[in-house]
């Protein structure tokens, strides 16, 4: 029944992209329903569509300068890389989602970004010896990544990142990315062996 939900769904979205491309509007409203087509795909598990998609979508946003839609975009295949396994690749489309959300000041985007780029840290600690260091190469060699950006977030740790992602998401009253804020504080604070600071912050989680 879900499937056949998910299903109809596309034929909508494939329609509404015949629409918007024969009325011939802007690049970022094609690229709005090139992400939702995306998403879908992702939802029913087709991760190669999914990425095609989202990847058309980047293309019509970059067309137009469209900085909310690439944080969207490019978040949303930091999520995909994270379903791959890819934890690495995932953090660098990660940070660049975070890089235009901070040039359009979207705190509740901004929220959600941090609390993803921690626990997917806290991913690649697991899986290797030596922790990942955002520092300036990384952040310039590999990303090349905005000034402005580099002058917010290069010095932050990982904990001040939480600290942010949870004061954002109070000040623009979600709390969907909050109780997310709270639970990944909570895993950090567990991989740092501070128990009982990690416990109250899984029960603010549950408690949001």
């Amino acid at each position: 029944h879900l499937q056949g939900r998910k299903k109809m769904a596309l034929e909508y979205y494939f329609k509404a992209l015949k629409l918007n491309e024969k009325a011939g509007n802007s690049k970022a409203n094609i690229g709005r329903v090139l992400s939702n087509i995306s998403n879908v795909y992702r939802d029913i598990g087709d991760l190669e569509k999914a990425q095609h998609y989202n990847k058309k979508a980047i293309v019509n946003h970059l067309e137009v300068n469209d900085l909310d839609g690439l944080s969207v975009c490019y978040f949303d295949e930091g999520a995909m890389c994270e379903d791959q396994n890819k934890y690495k690749e995932g953090l660098k489309k990660y940070l660049k989602a975070l890089d235009y959300a901070i040039k359009i000041g979207d705190k509740a985007q901004i929220s959600s970004i941090y609390y993803n780029i921690v626990n997917v840290y806290l991913k690649i600690e697991d899986q290797e010896t030596s922790p990942l260091v955002l520092d300036n190469a990384f952040l310039v060699e590999e990303l090349e990544l905005s000034e402005n950006f580099l002058k917010v977030v290069q010095n932050y740790s990982l904990q001040e990142m939480l600290e942010k992602s949870i004061k954002y998401s109070i000040e623009s009253g979600d709390n969907y990315n909050l109780a997310y804020s709270y639970l990944v504080m909570g895993k950090l604070k567990h991989k740092q062996n501070k128990y009982n600071d990690g416990t109250l912050f899984l029960l603010k989680a549950y408690d949001v």
